[in-house]
C-alpha cells in the first residue's frame, strides 16, 4: 500500500496518501477524500507518475476476504517519492537529529494509520498476520549523529514498539531491509543489529535481489 513523499530531504518531506486525479469515484484514505488529497505529479504526456493509494475500504475488504479464505496476509506499507526523478526511498537522508525527528513524525502517521484501521467496529489487525513497519530506508538507517547514535534505527525501534502496542502480540512485525542494507556502515559497525535484536521484531526481513 503506497503513500507518497514529496522529497528525499528527511527534514522537509511531507508524506500523504494520493490520488491520480481529483475527478473520479468515491475515494477515502485516513482523513482524506478525493477533493483534499495530494494529487500525484504528471509526466510530459500529462499521465500520473505513479498509481494512487488504494482506498481504505478496498484494503480492509481484501484483507478480510483473503483471511476468510485461509490465506496469511502481510500488510506492506511502502513509501514512494513523487519527484521528477521518481527517486527511490533509500535516497531519503537526514543531516541532523532534527531532520530525523521530522521524518518519523511524518512517516509514523502512514504506518500507524494501517495498524489502527477499523471499519464497522472491526479491526484490520484481526485479518492480517504480518506487518512490515518499513522497507529499504538505507539513508535513514545508516544515519549516525556526532554521538555515534543511529537515530534512524532508534526511530524504527520506537515505531515497532508503538505498532506492537496497537496490533497486539499475535501479529509478526519486521523491517524489510534492502539487499545490501543489512551488511554494515562504512566504519564497519552493524547498525541494524539493534533493530533485529529488538523484542518487538519477530524475524529478519531482507528484500533480496541477488
Amino acid at each position: 500500500v503506497g503513500w507518497f513523499g514529496t522529497s528525499t530531504d528527511a527534514g522537509k518531506i511531507s508524506i500523504n496518501p494520493a490520488v491520480e486525479s481529483k475527478k473520479g469515484p468515491l475515494w477515502e484514505v485516513a482523513a482524506f477524500n478525493r477533493s483534499n488529497a495530494y494529487e500525484i505529479s504528471k509526466d510530459a504526456e500529462n499521465s500520473p507518475m505513479w498509481g494512487g493509494t488504494p482506498t481504505d475500504r478496498s484494503i480492509f475488504d481484501l484483507s478480510k476476504k483473503l483471511h476468510e479464505l485461509g490465506y496469511n496476509v502481510t500488510m506492506y506499507p511502502m513509501l514512494f517519492i513523487d519527484d521528477e526523478n521518481k527517486s527511490w526511498r533509500g535516497f531519503i537522508k537526514a543531516k541532523s537529529d532534527a531532520d530525523m525527528n521530522h521524518f518519523f513524525s511524518e512517516y509514523s502517521k502512514f504506518i500507524k494509520h494501517y495498524a489502527s484501521m477499523e471499519r464497522n467496529g472491526e479491526k484490520l489487525s484481526d485479518y492480517i498476520d504480518d506487518f512490515i513497519i518499513g522497507t529499504e530506508m538505507m539513508g535513514i538507517t545508516e544515519y549516525k549523529n556526532s554521538k555515534g547514535e543511529y537515530k534512524g534505527v532508534d526511530g524504527f525501534i520506537n515505531l515497532a514498539s508503538e505498532i506492537r502496542g496497537i496490533v497486539g502480540d499475535d501479529i509478526k512485525l519486521t523491517y524489510a531491509a534492502n539487499w545490501d542494507e543489512y551488511h554494515h556502515a562504512e566504519d564497519g559497525s552493524y547498525y541494524l543489529d539493534k533493530l533485529w535484536g529488538n523484542e518487538n521484531i519477530d524475524y529478519i526481513g531482507i528484500d533480496a535481489y541477488f
